[in-house]
């Protein structure tokens, strides 16, 4: 009886540590596997930050270079011009008032030989004309667009004091349209270094 017993606690206790053996190795390999698992994840974790920095990178960039297009694209152009007589000069009706010395011209657009403005682009643009009268003598004019009526001004000098009066208009202008001073009955403009009587636009917007 005690020897089968002892074979019986023999068994007993060889079984338990054959259990104990396996519950260490599915431990150790759980632990394993667990470690790879956490191993490889961290990896593609670390990866997706990699990429998603990289392509954060690429879209700044991407960013930065379109706005500088933008930025070439609206580069605001500077269209000026101020052109005037230098001395006294009688006009008959209907014909151009041509003002040869120029004094700024940015963008060439007035033509000193014609007296004429052509717009190099459209937009809104604004016109100015400061004319002085002779003595005793009238001044009628027009501002006009393609040959059509923008502005008109009349004035008489009977105080003979050779004054001076301005005249703007704004209007639309589309490339190639043209803008200049014309008469409408005869005309006399004074001018010396006291007195400018002068032409002038600038665009002001699109």
């Amino acid at each position: 009886m005690n020897t089968t017993l002892a074979a019986n606690v023999g068994a007993l206790e060889k079984k338990q540590i054959e259990m104990e053996s396996r519950l260490s190795d599915f431990i150790n390999n759980a632990s394993n596997n667990m470690n790879s698992t956490l191993a490889a994840n961290v990896g593609t974790m670390v990866k997706a930050a990699s990429d998603m920095k990289a392509n954060a990178t690429v879209t700044v960039q991407q960013l930065v270079n379109e706005v500088h297009i933008l930025k070439d694209q609206l580069k605001v152009p500077t269209i000026y011009f101020r052109a005037r007589i230098t001395t006294a000069i009688d006009v008959s009706s209907n014909l151009d008032v041509i003002f040869p010395m120029v004094e700024v011209n940015e963008g060439q657009g007035y033509d000193p030989s014609s007296g004429k403005f052509t717009a190099s682009i459209p937009g809104m643009y604004l016109f100015s004309v400061q004319y002085c009268a002779y003595n005793k003598k009238q001044v009628s004019l027009d501002i006009v667009h393609q040959g059509k009526t923008l502005q008109r001004s009349y004035f008489y000098d009977g105080a003979s004091n050779y004054p001076c009066v301005i005249m703007q208009v704004s209007a639309s202008i589309v490339t190639g349209h043209q803008v200049w001073v014309r008469t409408y009955d005869s005309t006399s403009l004074y001018a010396d270094s006291w007195r400018y009587t002068s032409f002038s636009g600038t665009w002001i917007h699109f």
